[in-house]
């Protein structure tokens, strides 16, 4: 049978001791590796809600991309709304976000909080999102991946694009999040450092770009 997750709910419970002990953060950063980079996504509205309309607030997804439904097929996206009930939770705020729209989910991020800066790392064959992915062939396999690159591909050229605050960071090779990479903090793309753009993301720089091989 589906599993149940309630990761929402325990964050929901986070929240409520996290923001009175420091209600006027000068920052909130929000993330998450490998499948939760998928709830940073998923809570991020929660999250910014929770402290309020005017929080300085950056976001990282570490390795879990929310693709078009050509490469994040329908059927694993009902699965994955079956135990995550995201559809549900982003009903009153995403009404365009549903099962098989699930990359909707940037523009209603954008739309609604378009000072919140979202960063998204991956590497261009993720084993391992790969086999997640693989999930939605008939018959289930692997994720070649061409098509997972493509797939990265078009999110930063078509779906992220119009929004100035969201960028990638595409790495080549098959290893899983940002955390996995040996030795941590030393990749380098087109010339730049990965920490150098991190730390673009927190602090709203230039160095906060679109990269790719």
């Amino acid at each position: 049978g589906v599993k149940s997750h309630v990761g929402y709910r325990n964050l929901a419970a986070f929240l409520e001791r996290i923001v009175p002990t420091w209600p006027n953060p000068s920052q909130v950063a929000l993330t998450g590796s490998s499948a939760g980079g998928m709830g940073v996504l998923m809570n991020l509205p929660q999250v910014a809600n929770a402290f309020g309309p005017t929080v300085n607030m950056v976001a990282l997804d570490d390795a879990a991309i929310i693709m078009s439904p050509q490469y994040l097929k329908p059927g694993l996206q009902t699965a994955t709304d079956a135990a995550w009930k995201y559809s549900k939770h982003f009903q009153s705020d995403c009404p365009n976000l549903t099962v098989g729209t699930l990359h909707e989910v940037y523009a209603c991020i954008a739309q609604k909080y378009p000072k919140t800066r979202l960063g998204l790392y991956a590497t261009q064959a993720d084993s391992t999102m790969r086999g997640f992915f693989g999930y939605g062939y008939s018959p289930p396999g692997t994720m070649p991946a061409a098509d997972y690159q493509a797939g990265l591909t078009d999110v930063s050229a078509n779906i992220i694009s119009p929004f100035s605050e969201m960028h990638n960071y595409w790495a080549p090779g098959t290893s899983h999040t940002f955390l996995g990479q040996t030795p941590l903090g030393q990749t380098v793309v087109s010339g730049v450092k990965i920490t150098d753009w991190i730390r673009g993301l927190l602090d709203g720089t230039a160095a906060f770009t679109n990269v790719a091989p």
